[in-house]
């Protein structure tokens, strides 16, 4: 049976929300949005200039819909209120701030442990936490709308730079101070329902060796069936664990010396689009369909094990206005790669990558292989026979 659907606030994801929802046997789909969307959509569109609870509850009891979609972060609590005023499902998420502190302790007695971590809201309640977990520490934000950000610190003095440079991209004054460790990071992309967590997929990631953390290497399955199938399992009794709601939820763990440590839980309108192509690469799962179905009130579609393994090499650039980008005819023909997804323009002003908003406007790799090692290395040749060419300005 097909669900009518309401999505709230779409912006630029207008068309792709509603081919995917269609690919999810969920029509007719009612766009409420502040503005009309650029590119033409297959469904109806109402235009209103505030999206509030009146106008979301009175739309969705008029049309009929089963369910509620809530397309950004910024009608997530507007469209819960009015979900449940209707008795409806609701992809909406609740805030994750500071969850990886606040509730550290139920998490360690289900079997999960954190990564120690701090909330700190100034300058000197910063240099408090670094004082007590000890340098090198990574300061990173913790509003549950923000873009991550994250600045590894080795020296007290820099403290309040990271600060600064942190909070510049935060909704909130708020930073989590965390001790740094070596090991190896995994996403685990899934979706919060109600008192479960439903785990997709695990996504490895490698950074770039500088203080910004930004990750330039993403890969899929993690290395070993079993760490992978270990890595969902915590996932599962992690979300099991955290406050109630409906929506896409990232749990980034560390595997290091002292076992798989929980470091970050971030509640988001859903994947990032690389990432939600290397999945759908990897296991067929499109997320961005689950989280419709799941915002409608159908059952999640049946998770595959992995058919292959499939990486993203990030192509890198130096600052400057990009005078031409050459390469990208030859990336294709490599062996295994599946895209080469190029953002970049001719014009375009680059500077430092210290955020994935920066790395993003470059552009990235995708290829597969039949295991993860073949997949990186085909990711890598691809990408470095990109060459972004810039120009330095004065």
């Amino acid at each position: 049976m097909w669900q009518r659907t309401l999505i709230v606030d779409p912006g630029n994801e207008a068309a792709e929300l509603v081919s995917a929802a269609a690919r999810a046997e969920i029509e007719p789909i009612f766009l409420l949005t502040g503005e009309r969307p650029a590119a033409r959509v297959d469904a109806p569109v109402l235009v209103q200039d505030r999206l509030d609870g009146d106008v979301i509850t009175r739309l969705a009891r008029e049309e009929g819909v089963h369910g509620i979609y809530a397309a950004s972060p910024k009608v997530w609590a507007v469209v819960a209120a009015s979900a449940a005023r209707l008795g409806l499902p609701a992809m909406a998420p609740g805030k994750s701030e500071g969850l990886i502190v606040s509730h550290a302790r139920q998490l360690r007695d289900h079997g999960v442990h954190c990564l120690s971590s701090w909330m700190a809201d100034d300058l000197s309640s910063v240099e408090d936490a670094a004082a007590a977990l000890g340098l090198p520490v990574r300061v990173r934000t913790a509003g549950w709308a923000d873009s991550p950000r994250c600045m590894l610190v080795k020296h007290r003095a820099d403290l309040s730079l990271a600060l600064a440079k942190v909070r510049r991209h935060s909704a909130t004054d708020r930073v989590i101070v965390q001790r740094h460790v070596e090991g190896a990071t995994i996403r685990v992309l899934g979706f919060k329902t109600h008192a479960k967590y439903l785990a997709v997929e695990a996504v490895r990631e490698a950074c770039a060796e500088d203080i910004f953390c930004v990750p330039t290497l993403n890969w899929a399955p993690d290395d070993g069936s079993e760490q992978r199938e270990h890595l969902l399992e915590l996932a599962r009794q992690a979300g099991g664990v955290l406050p109630q709601g409906t929506g896409f939820l990232e749990l980034e763990f560390v595997r290091c010396d002292r076992g798989c440590l929980l470091s970050g839980i971030r509640a988001a309108a859903g994947p990032h689009p690389a990432v939600r192509r290397l999945v759908a690469r990897v296991s067929g799962t499109d997320l961005v369909e689950q989280g419709l179905r799941l915002g409608a009130g159908l059952p999640p579609q049946p998770l595959h094990q992995p058919r292959c393994a499939a990486a993203i090499c990030w192509v890198r650039s130096h600052s400057g206005v990009v005078d031409r980008v050459k390469g990208v005819e030859r990336a294709l023909q490599c062996p295994g790669v599946c895209c080469v997804d190029m953002t970049v323009r001719v014009g375009d002003t680059l500077g430092h990558v210290a955020d994935l908003a920066a790395r993003d406007r470059v552009g990235y790799v995708m290829a597969e292989g039949a295991n993860p090692r073949d997949a990186l290395d085909a990711a890598r040749r691809a990408a470095h026979q990109v060459e972004v060419v810039t120009r330095t300005t004065v």
